[in-house]
């Protein structure tokens, strides 16, 4: 889930009459970018929106959350047999047109139970076990042990407009 403040050039009373108009009205997708598109934080569907006054400055909050939480509303029992980590991410992510990238898919175990709890708590646990994580790059799962990714750091700007950023 993340919770995005967003600075507005204009008093909070019209900020909400415009809002009531549909003039700021977001579509279903936010996407928060850093430069180009090679800079993607994060892209997501926009579950919550809220006008607010926040030290005498208009501010819109978006609250959106990524299609990993798609994982996290799935709920099932069932059992897996010779699998693994990697083999359960792209079984899980398949249907939501994620690809799953890593160096290997950690080792095979021989039975997996899915006792009623969540596809994304279930990969978290495995990943845990196989010394696996796993981290969101808009449509690829990168999957990693300790060593991390080979990825450069993501410089970000204060000042272009972004007020504040909860994760």
């Amino acid at each position: 889930v993340l919770t995005v403040g967003l600075l507005l050039d204009v008093p909070l009373a019209p900020a909400a009459a415009l809002a009531a108009t549909g003039a700021l009205d977001l579509d279903r997708r936010l996407r928060v970018l850093v430069g180009d598109e090679r800079g993607l934080l994060f892209d997501g569907g926009v579950s919550h929106r809220r006008l607010r006054l926040k030290g005498g400055e208009s501010v819109l909050e978006v609250t959106a959350t990524d299609r990993l939480a798609e994982l996290d509303r799935r709920f099932r029992q069932s059992s897996h047999l010779d699998t693994s980590f990697g083999a359960m991410a792209r079984m899980f992510l398949a249907d939501l047109g994620i690809a799953v990238v890593g160096a290997d898919d950690g080792p095979s175990l021989p039975v997996l139970l899915q006792p009623g709890i969540s596809e994304l708590e279930l990969l978290t646990r495995i990943g845990q076990r196989a010394g696996r994580h796993f981290h969101l790059d808009h449509e690829t799962l990168w999957t990693f042990d300790a060593e991390g990714l080979a990825l450069p750091p993501v410089q970000l700007r204060p000042e272009t407009g972004l007020l504040e950023v909860d994760i």
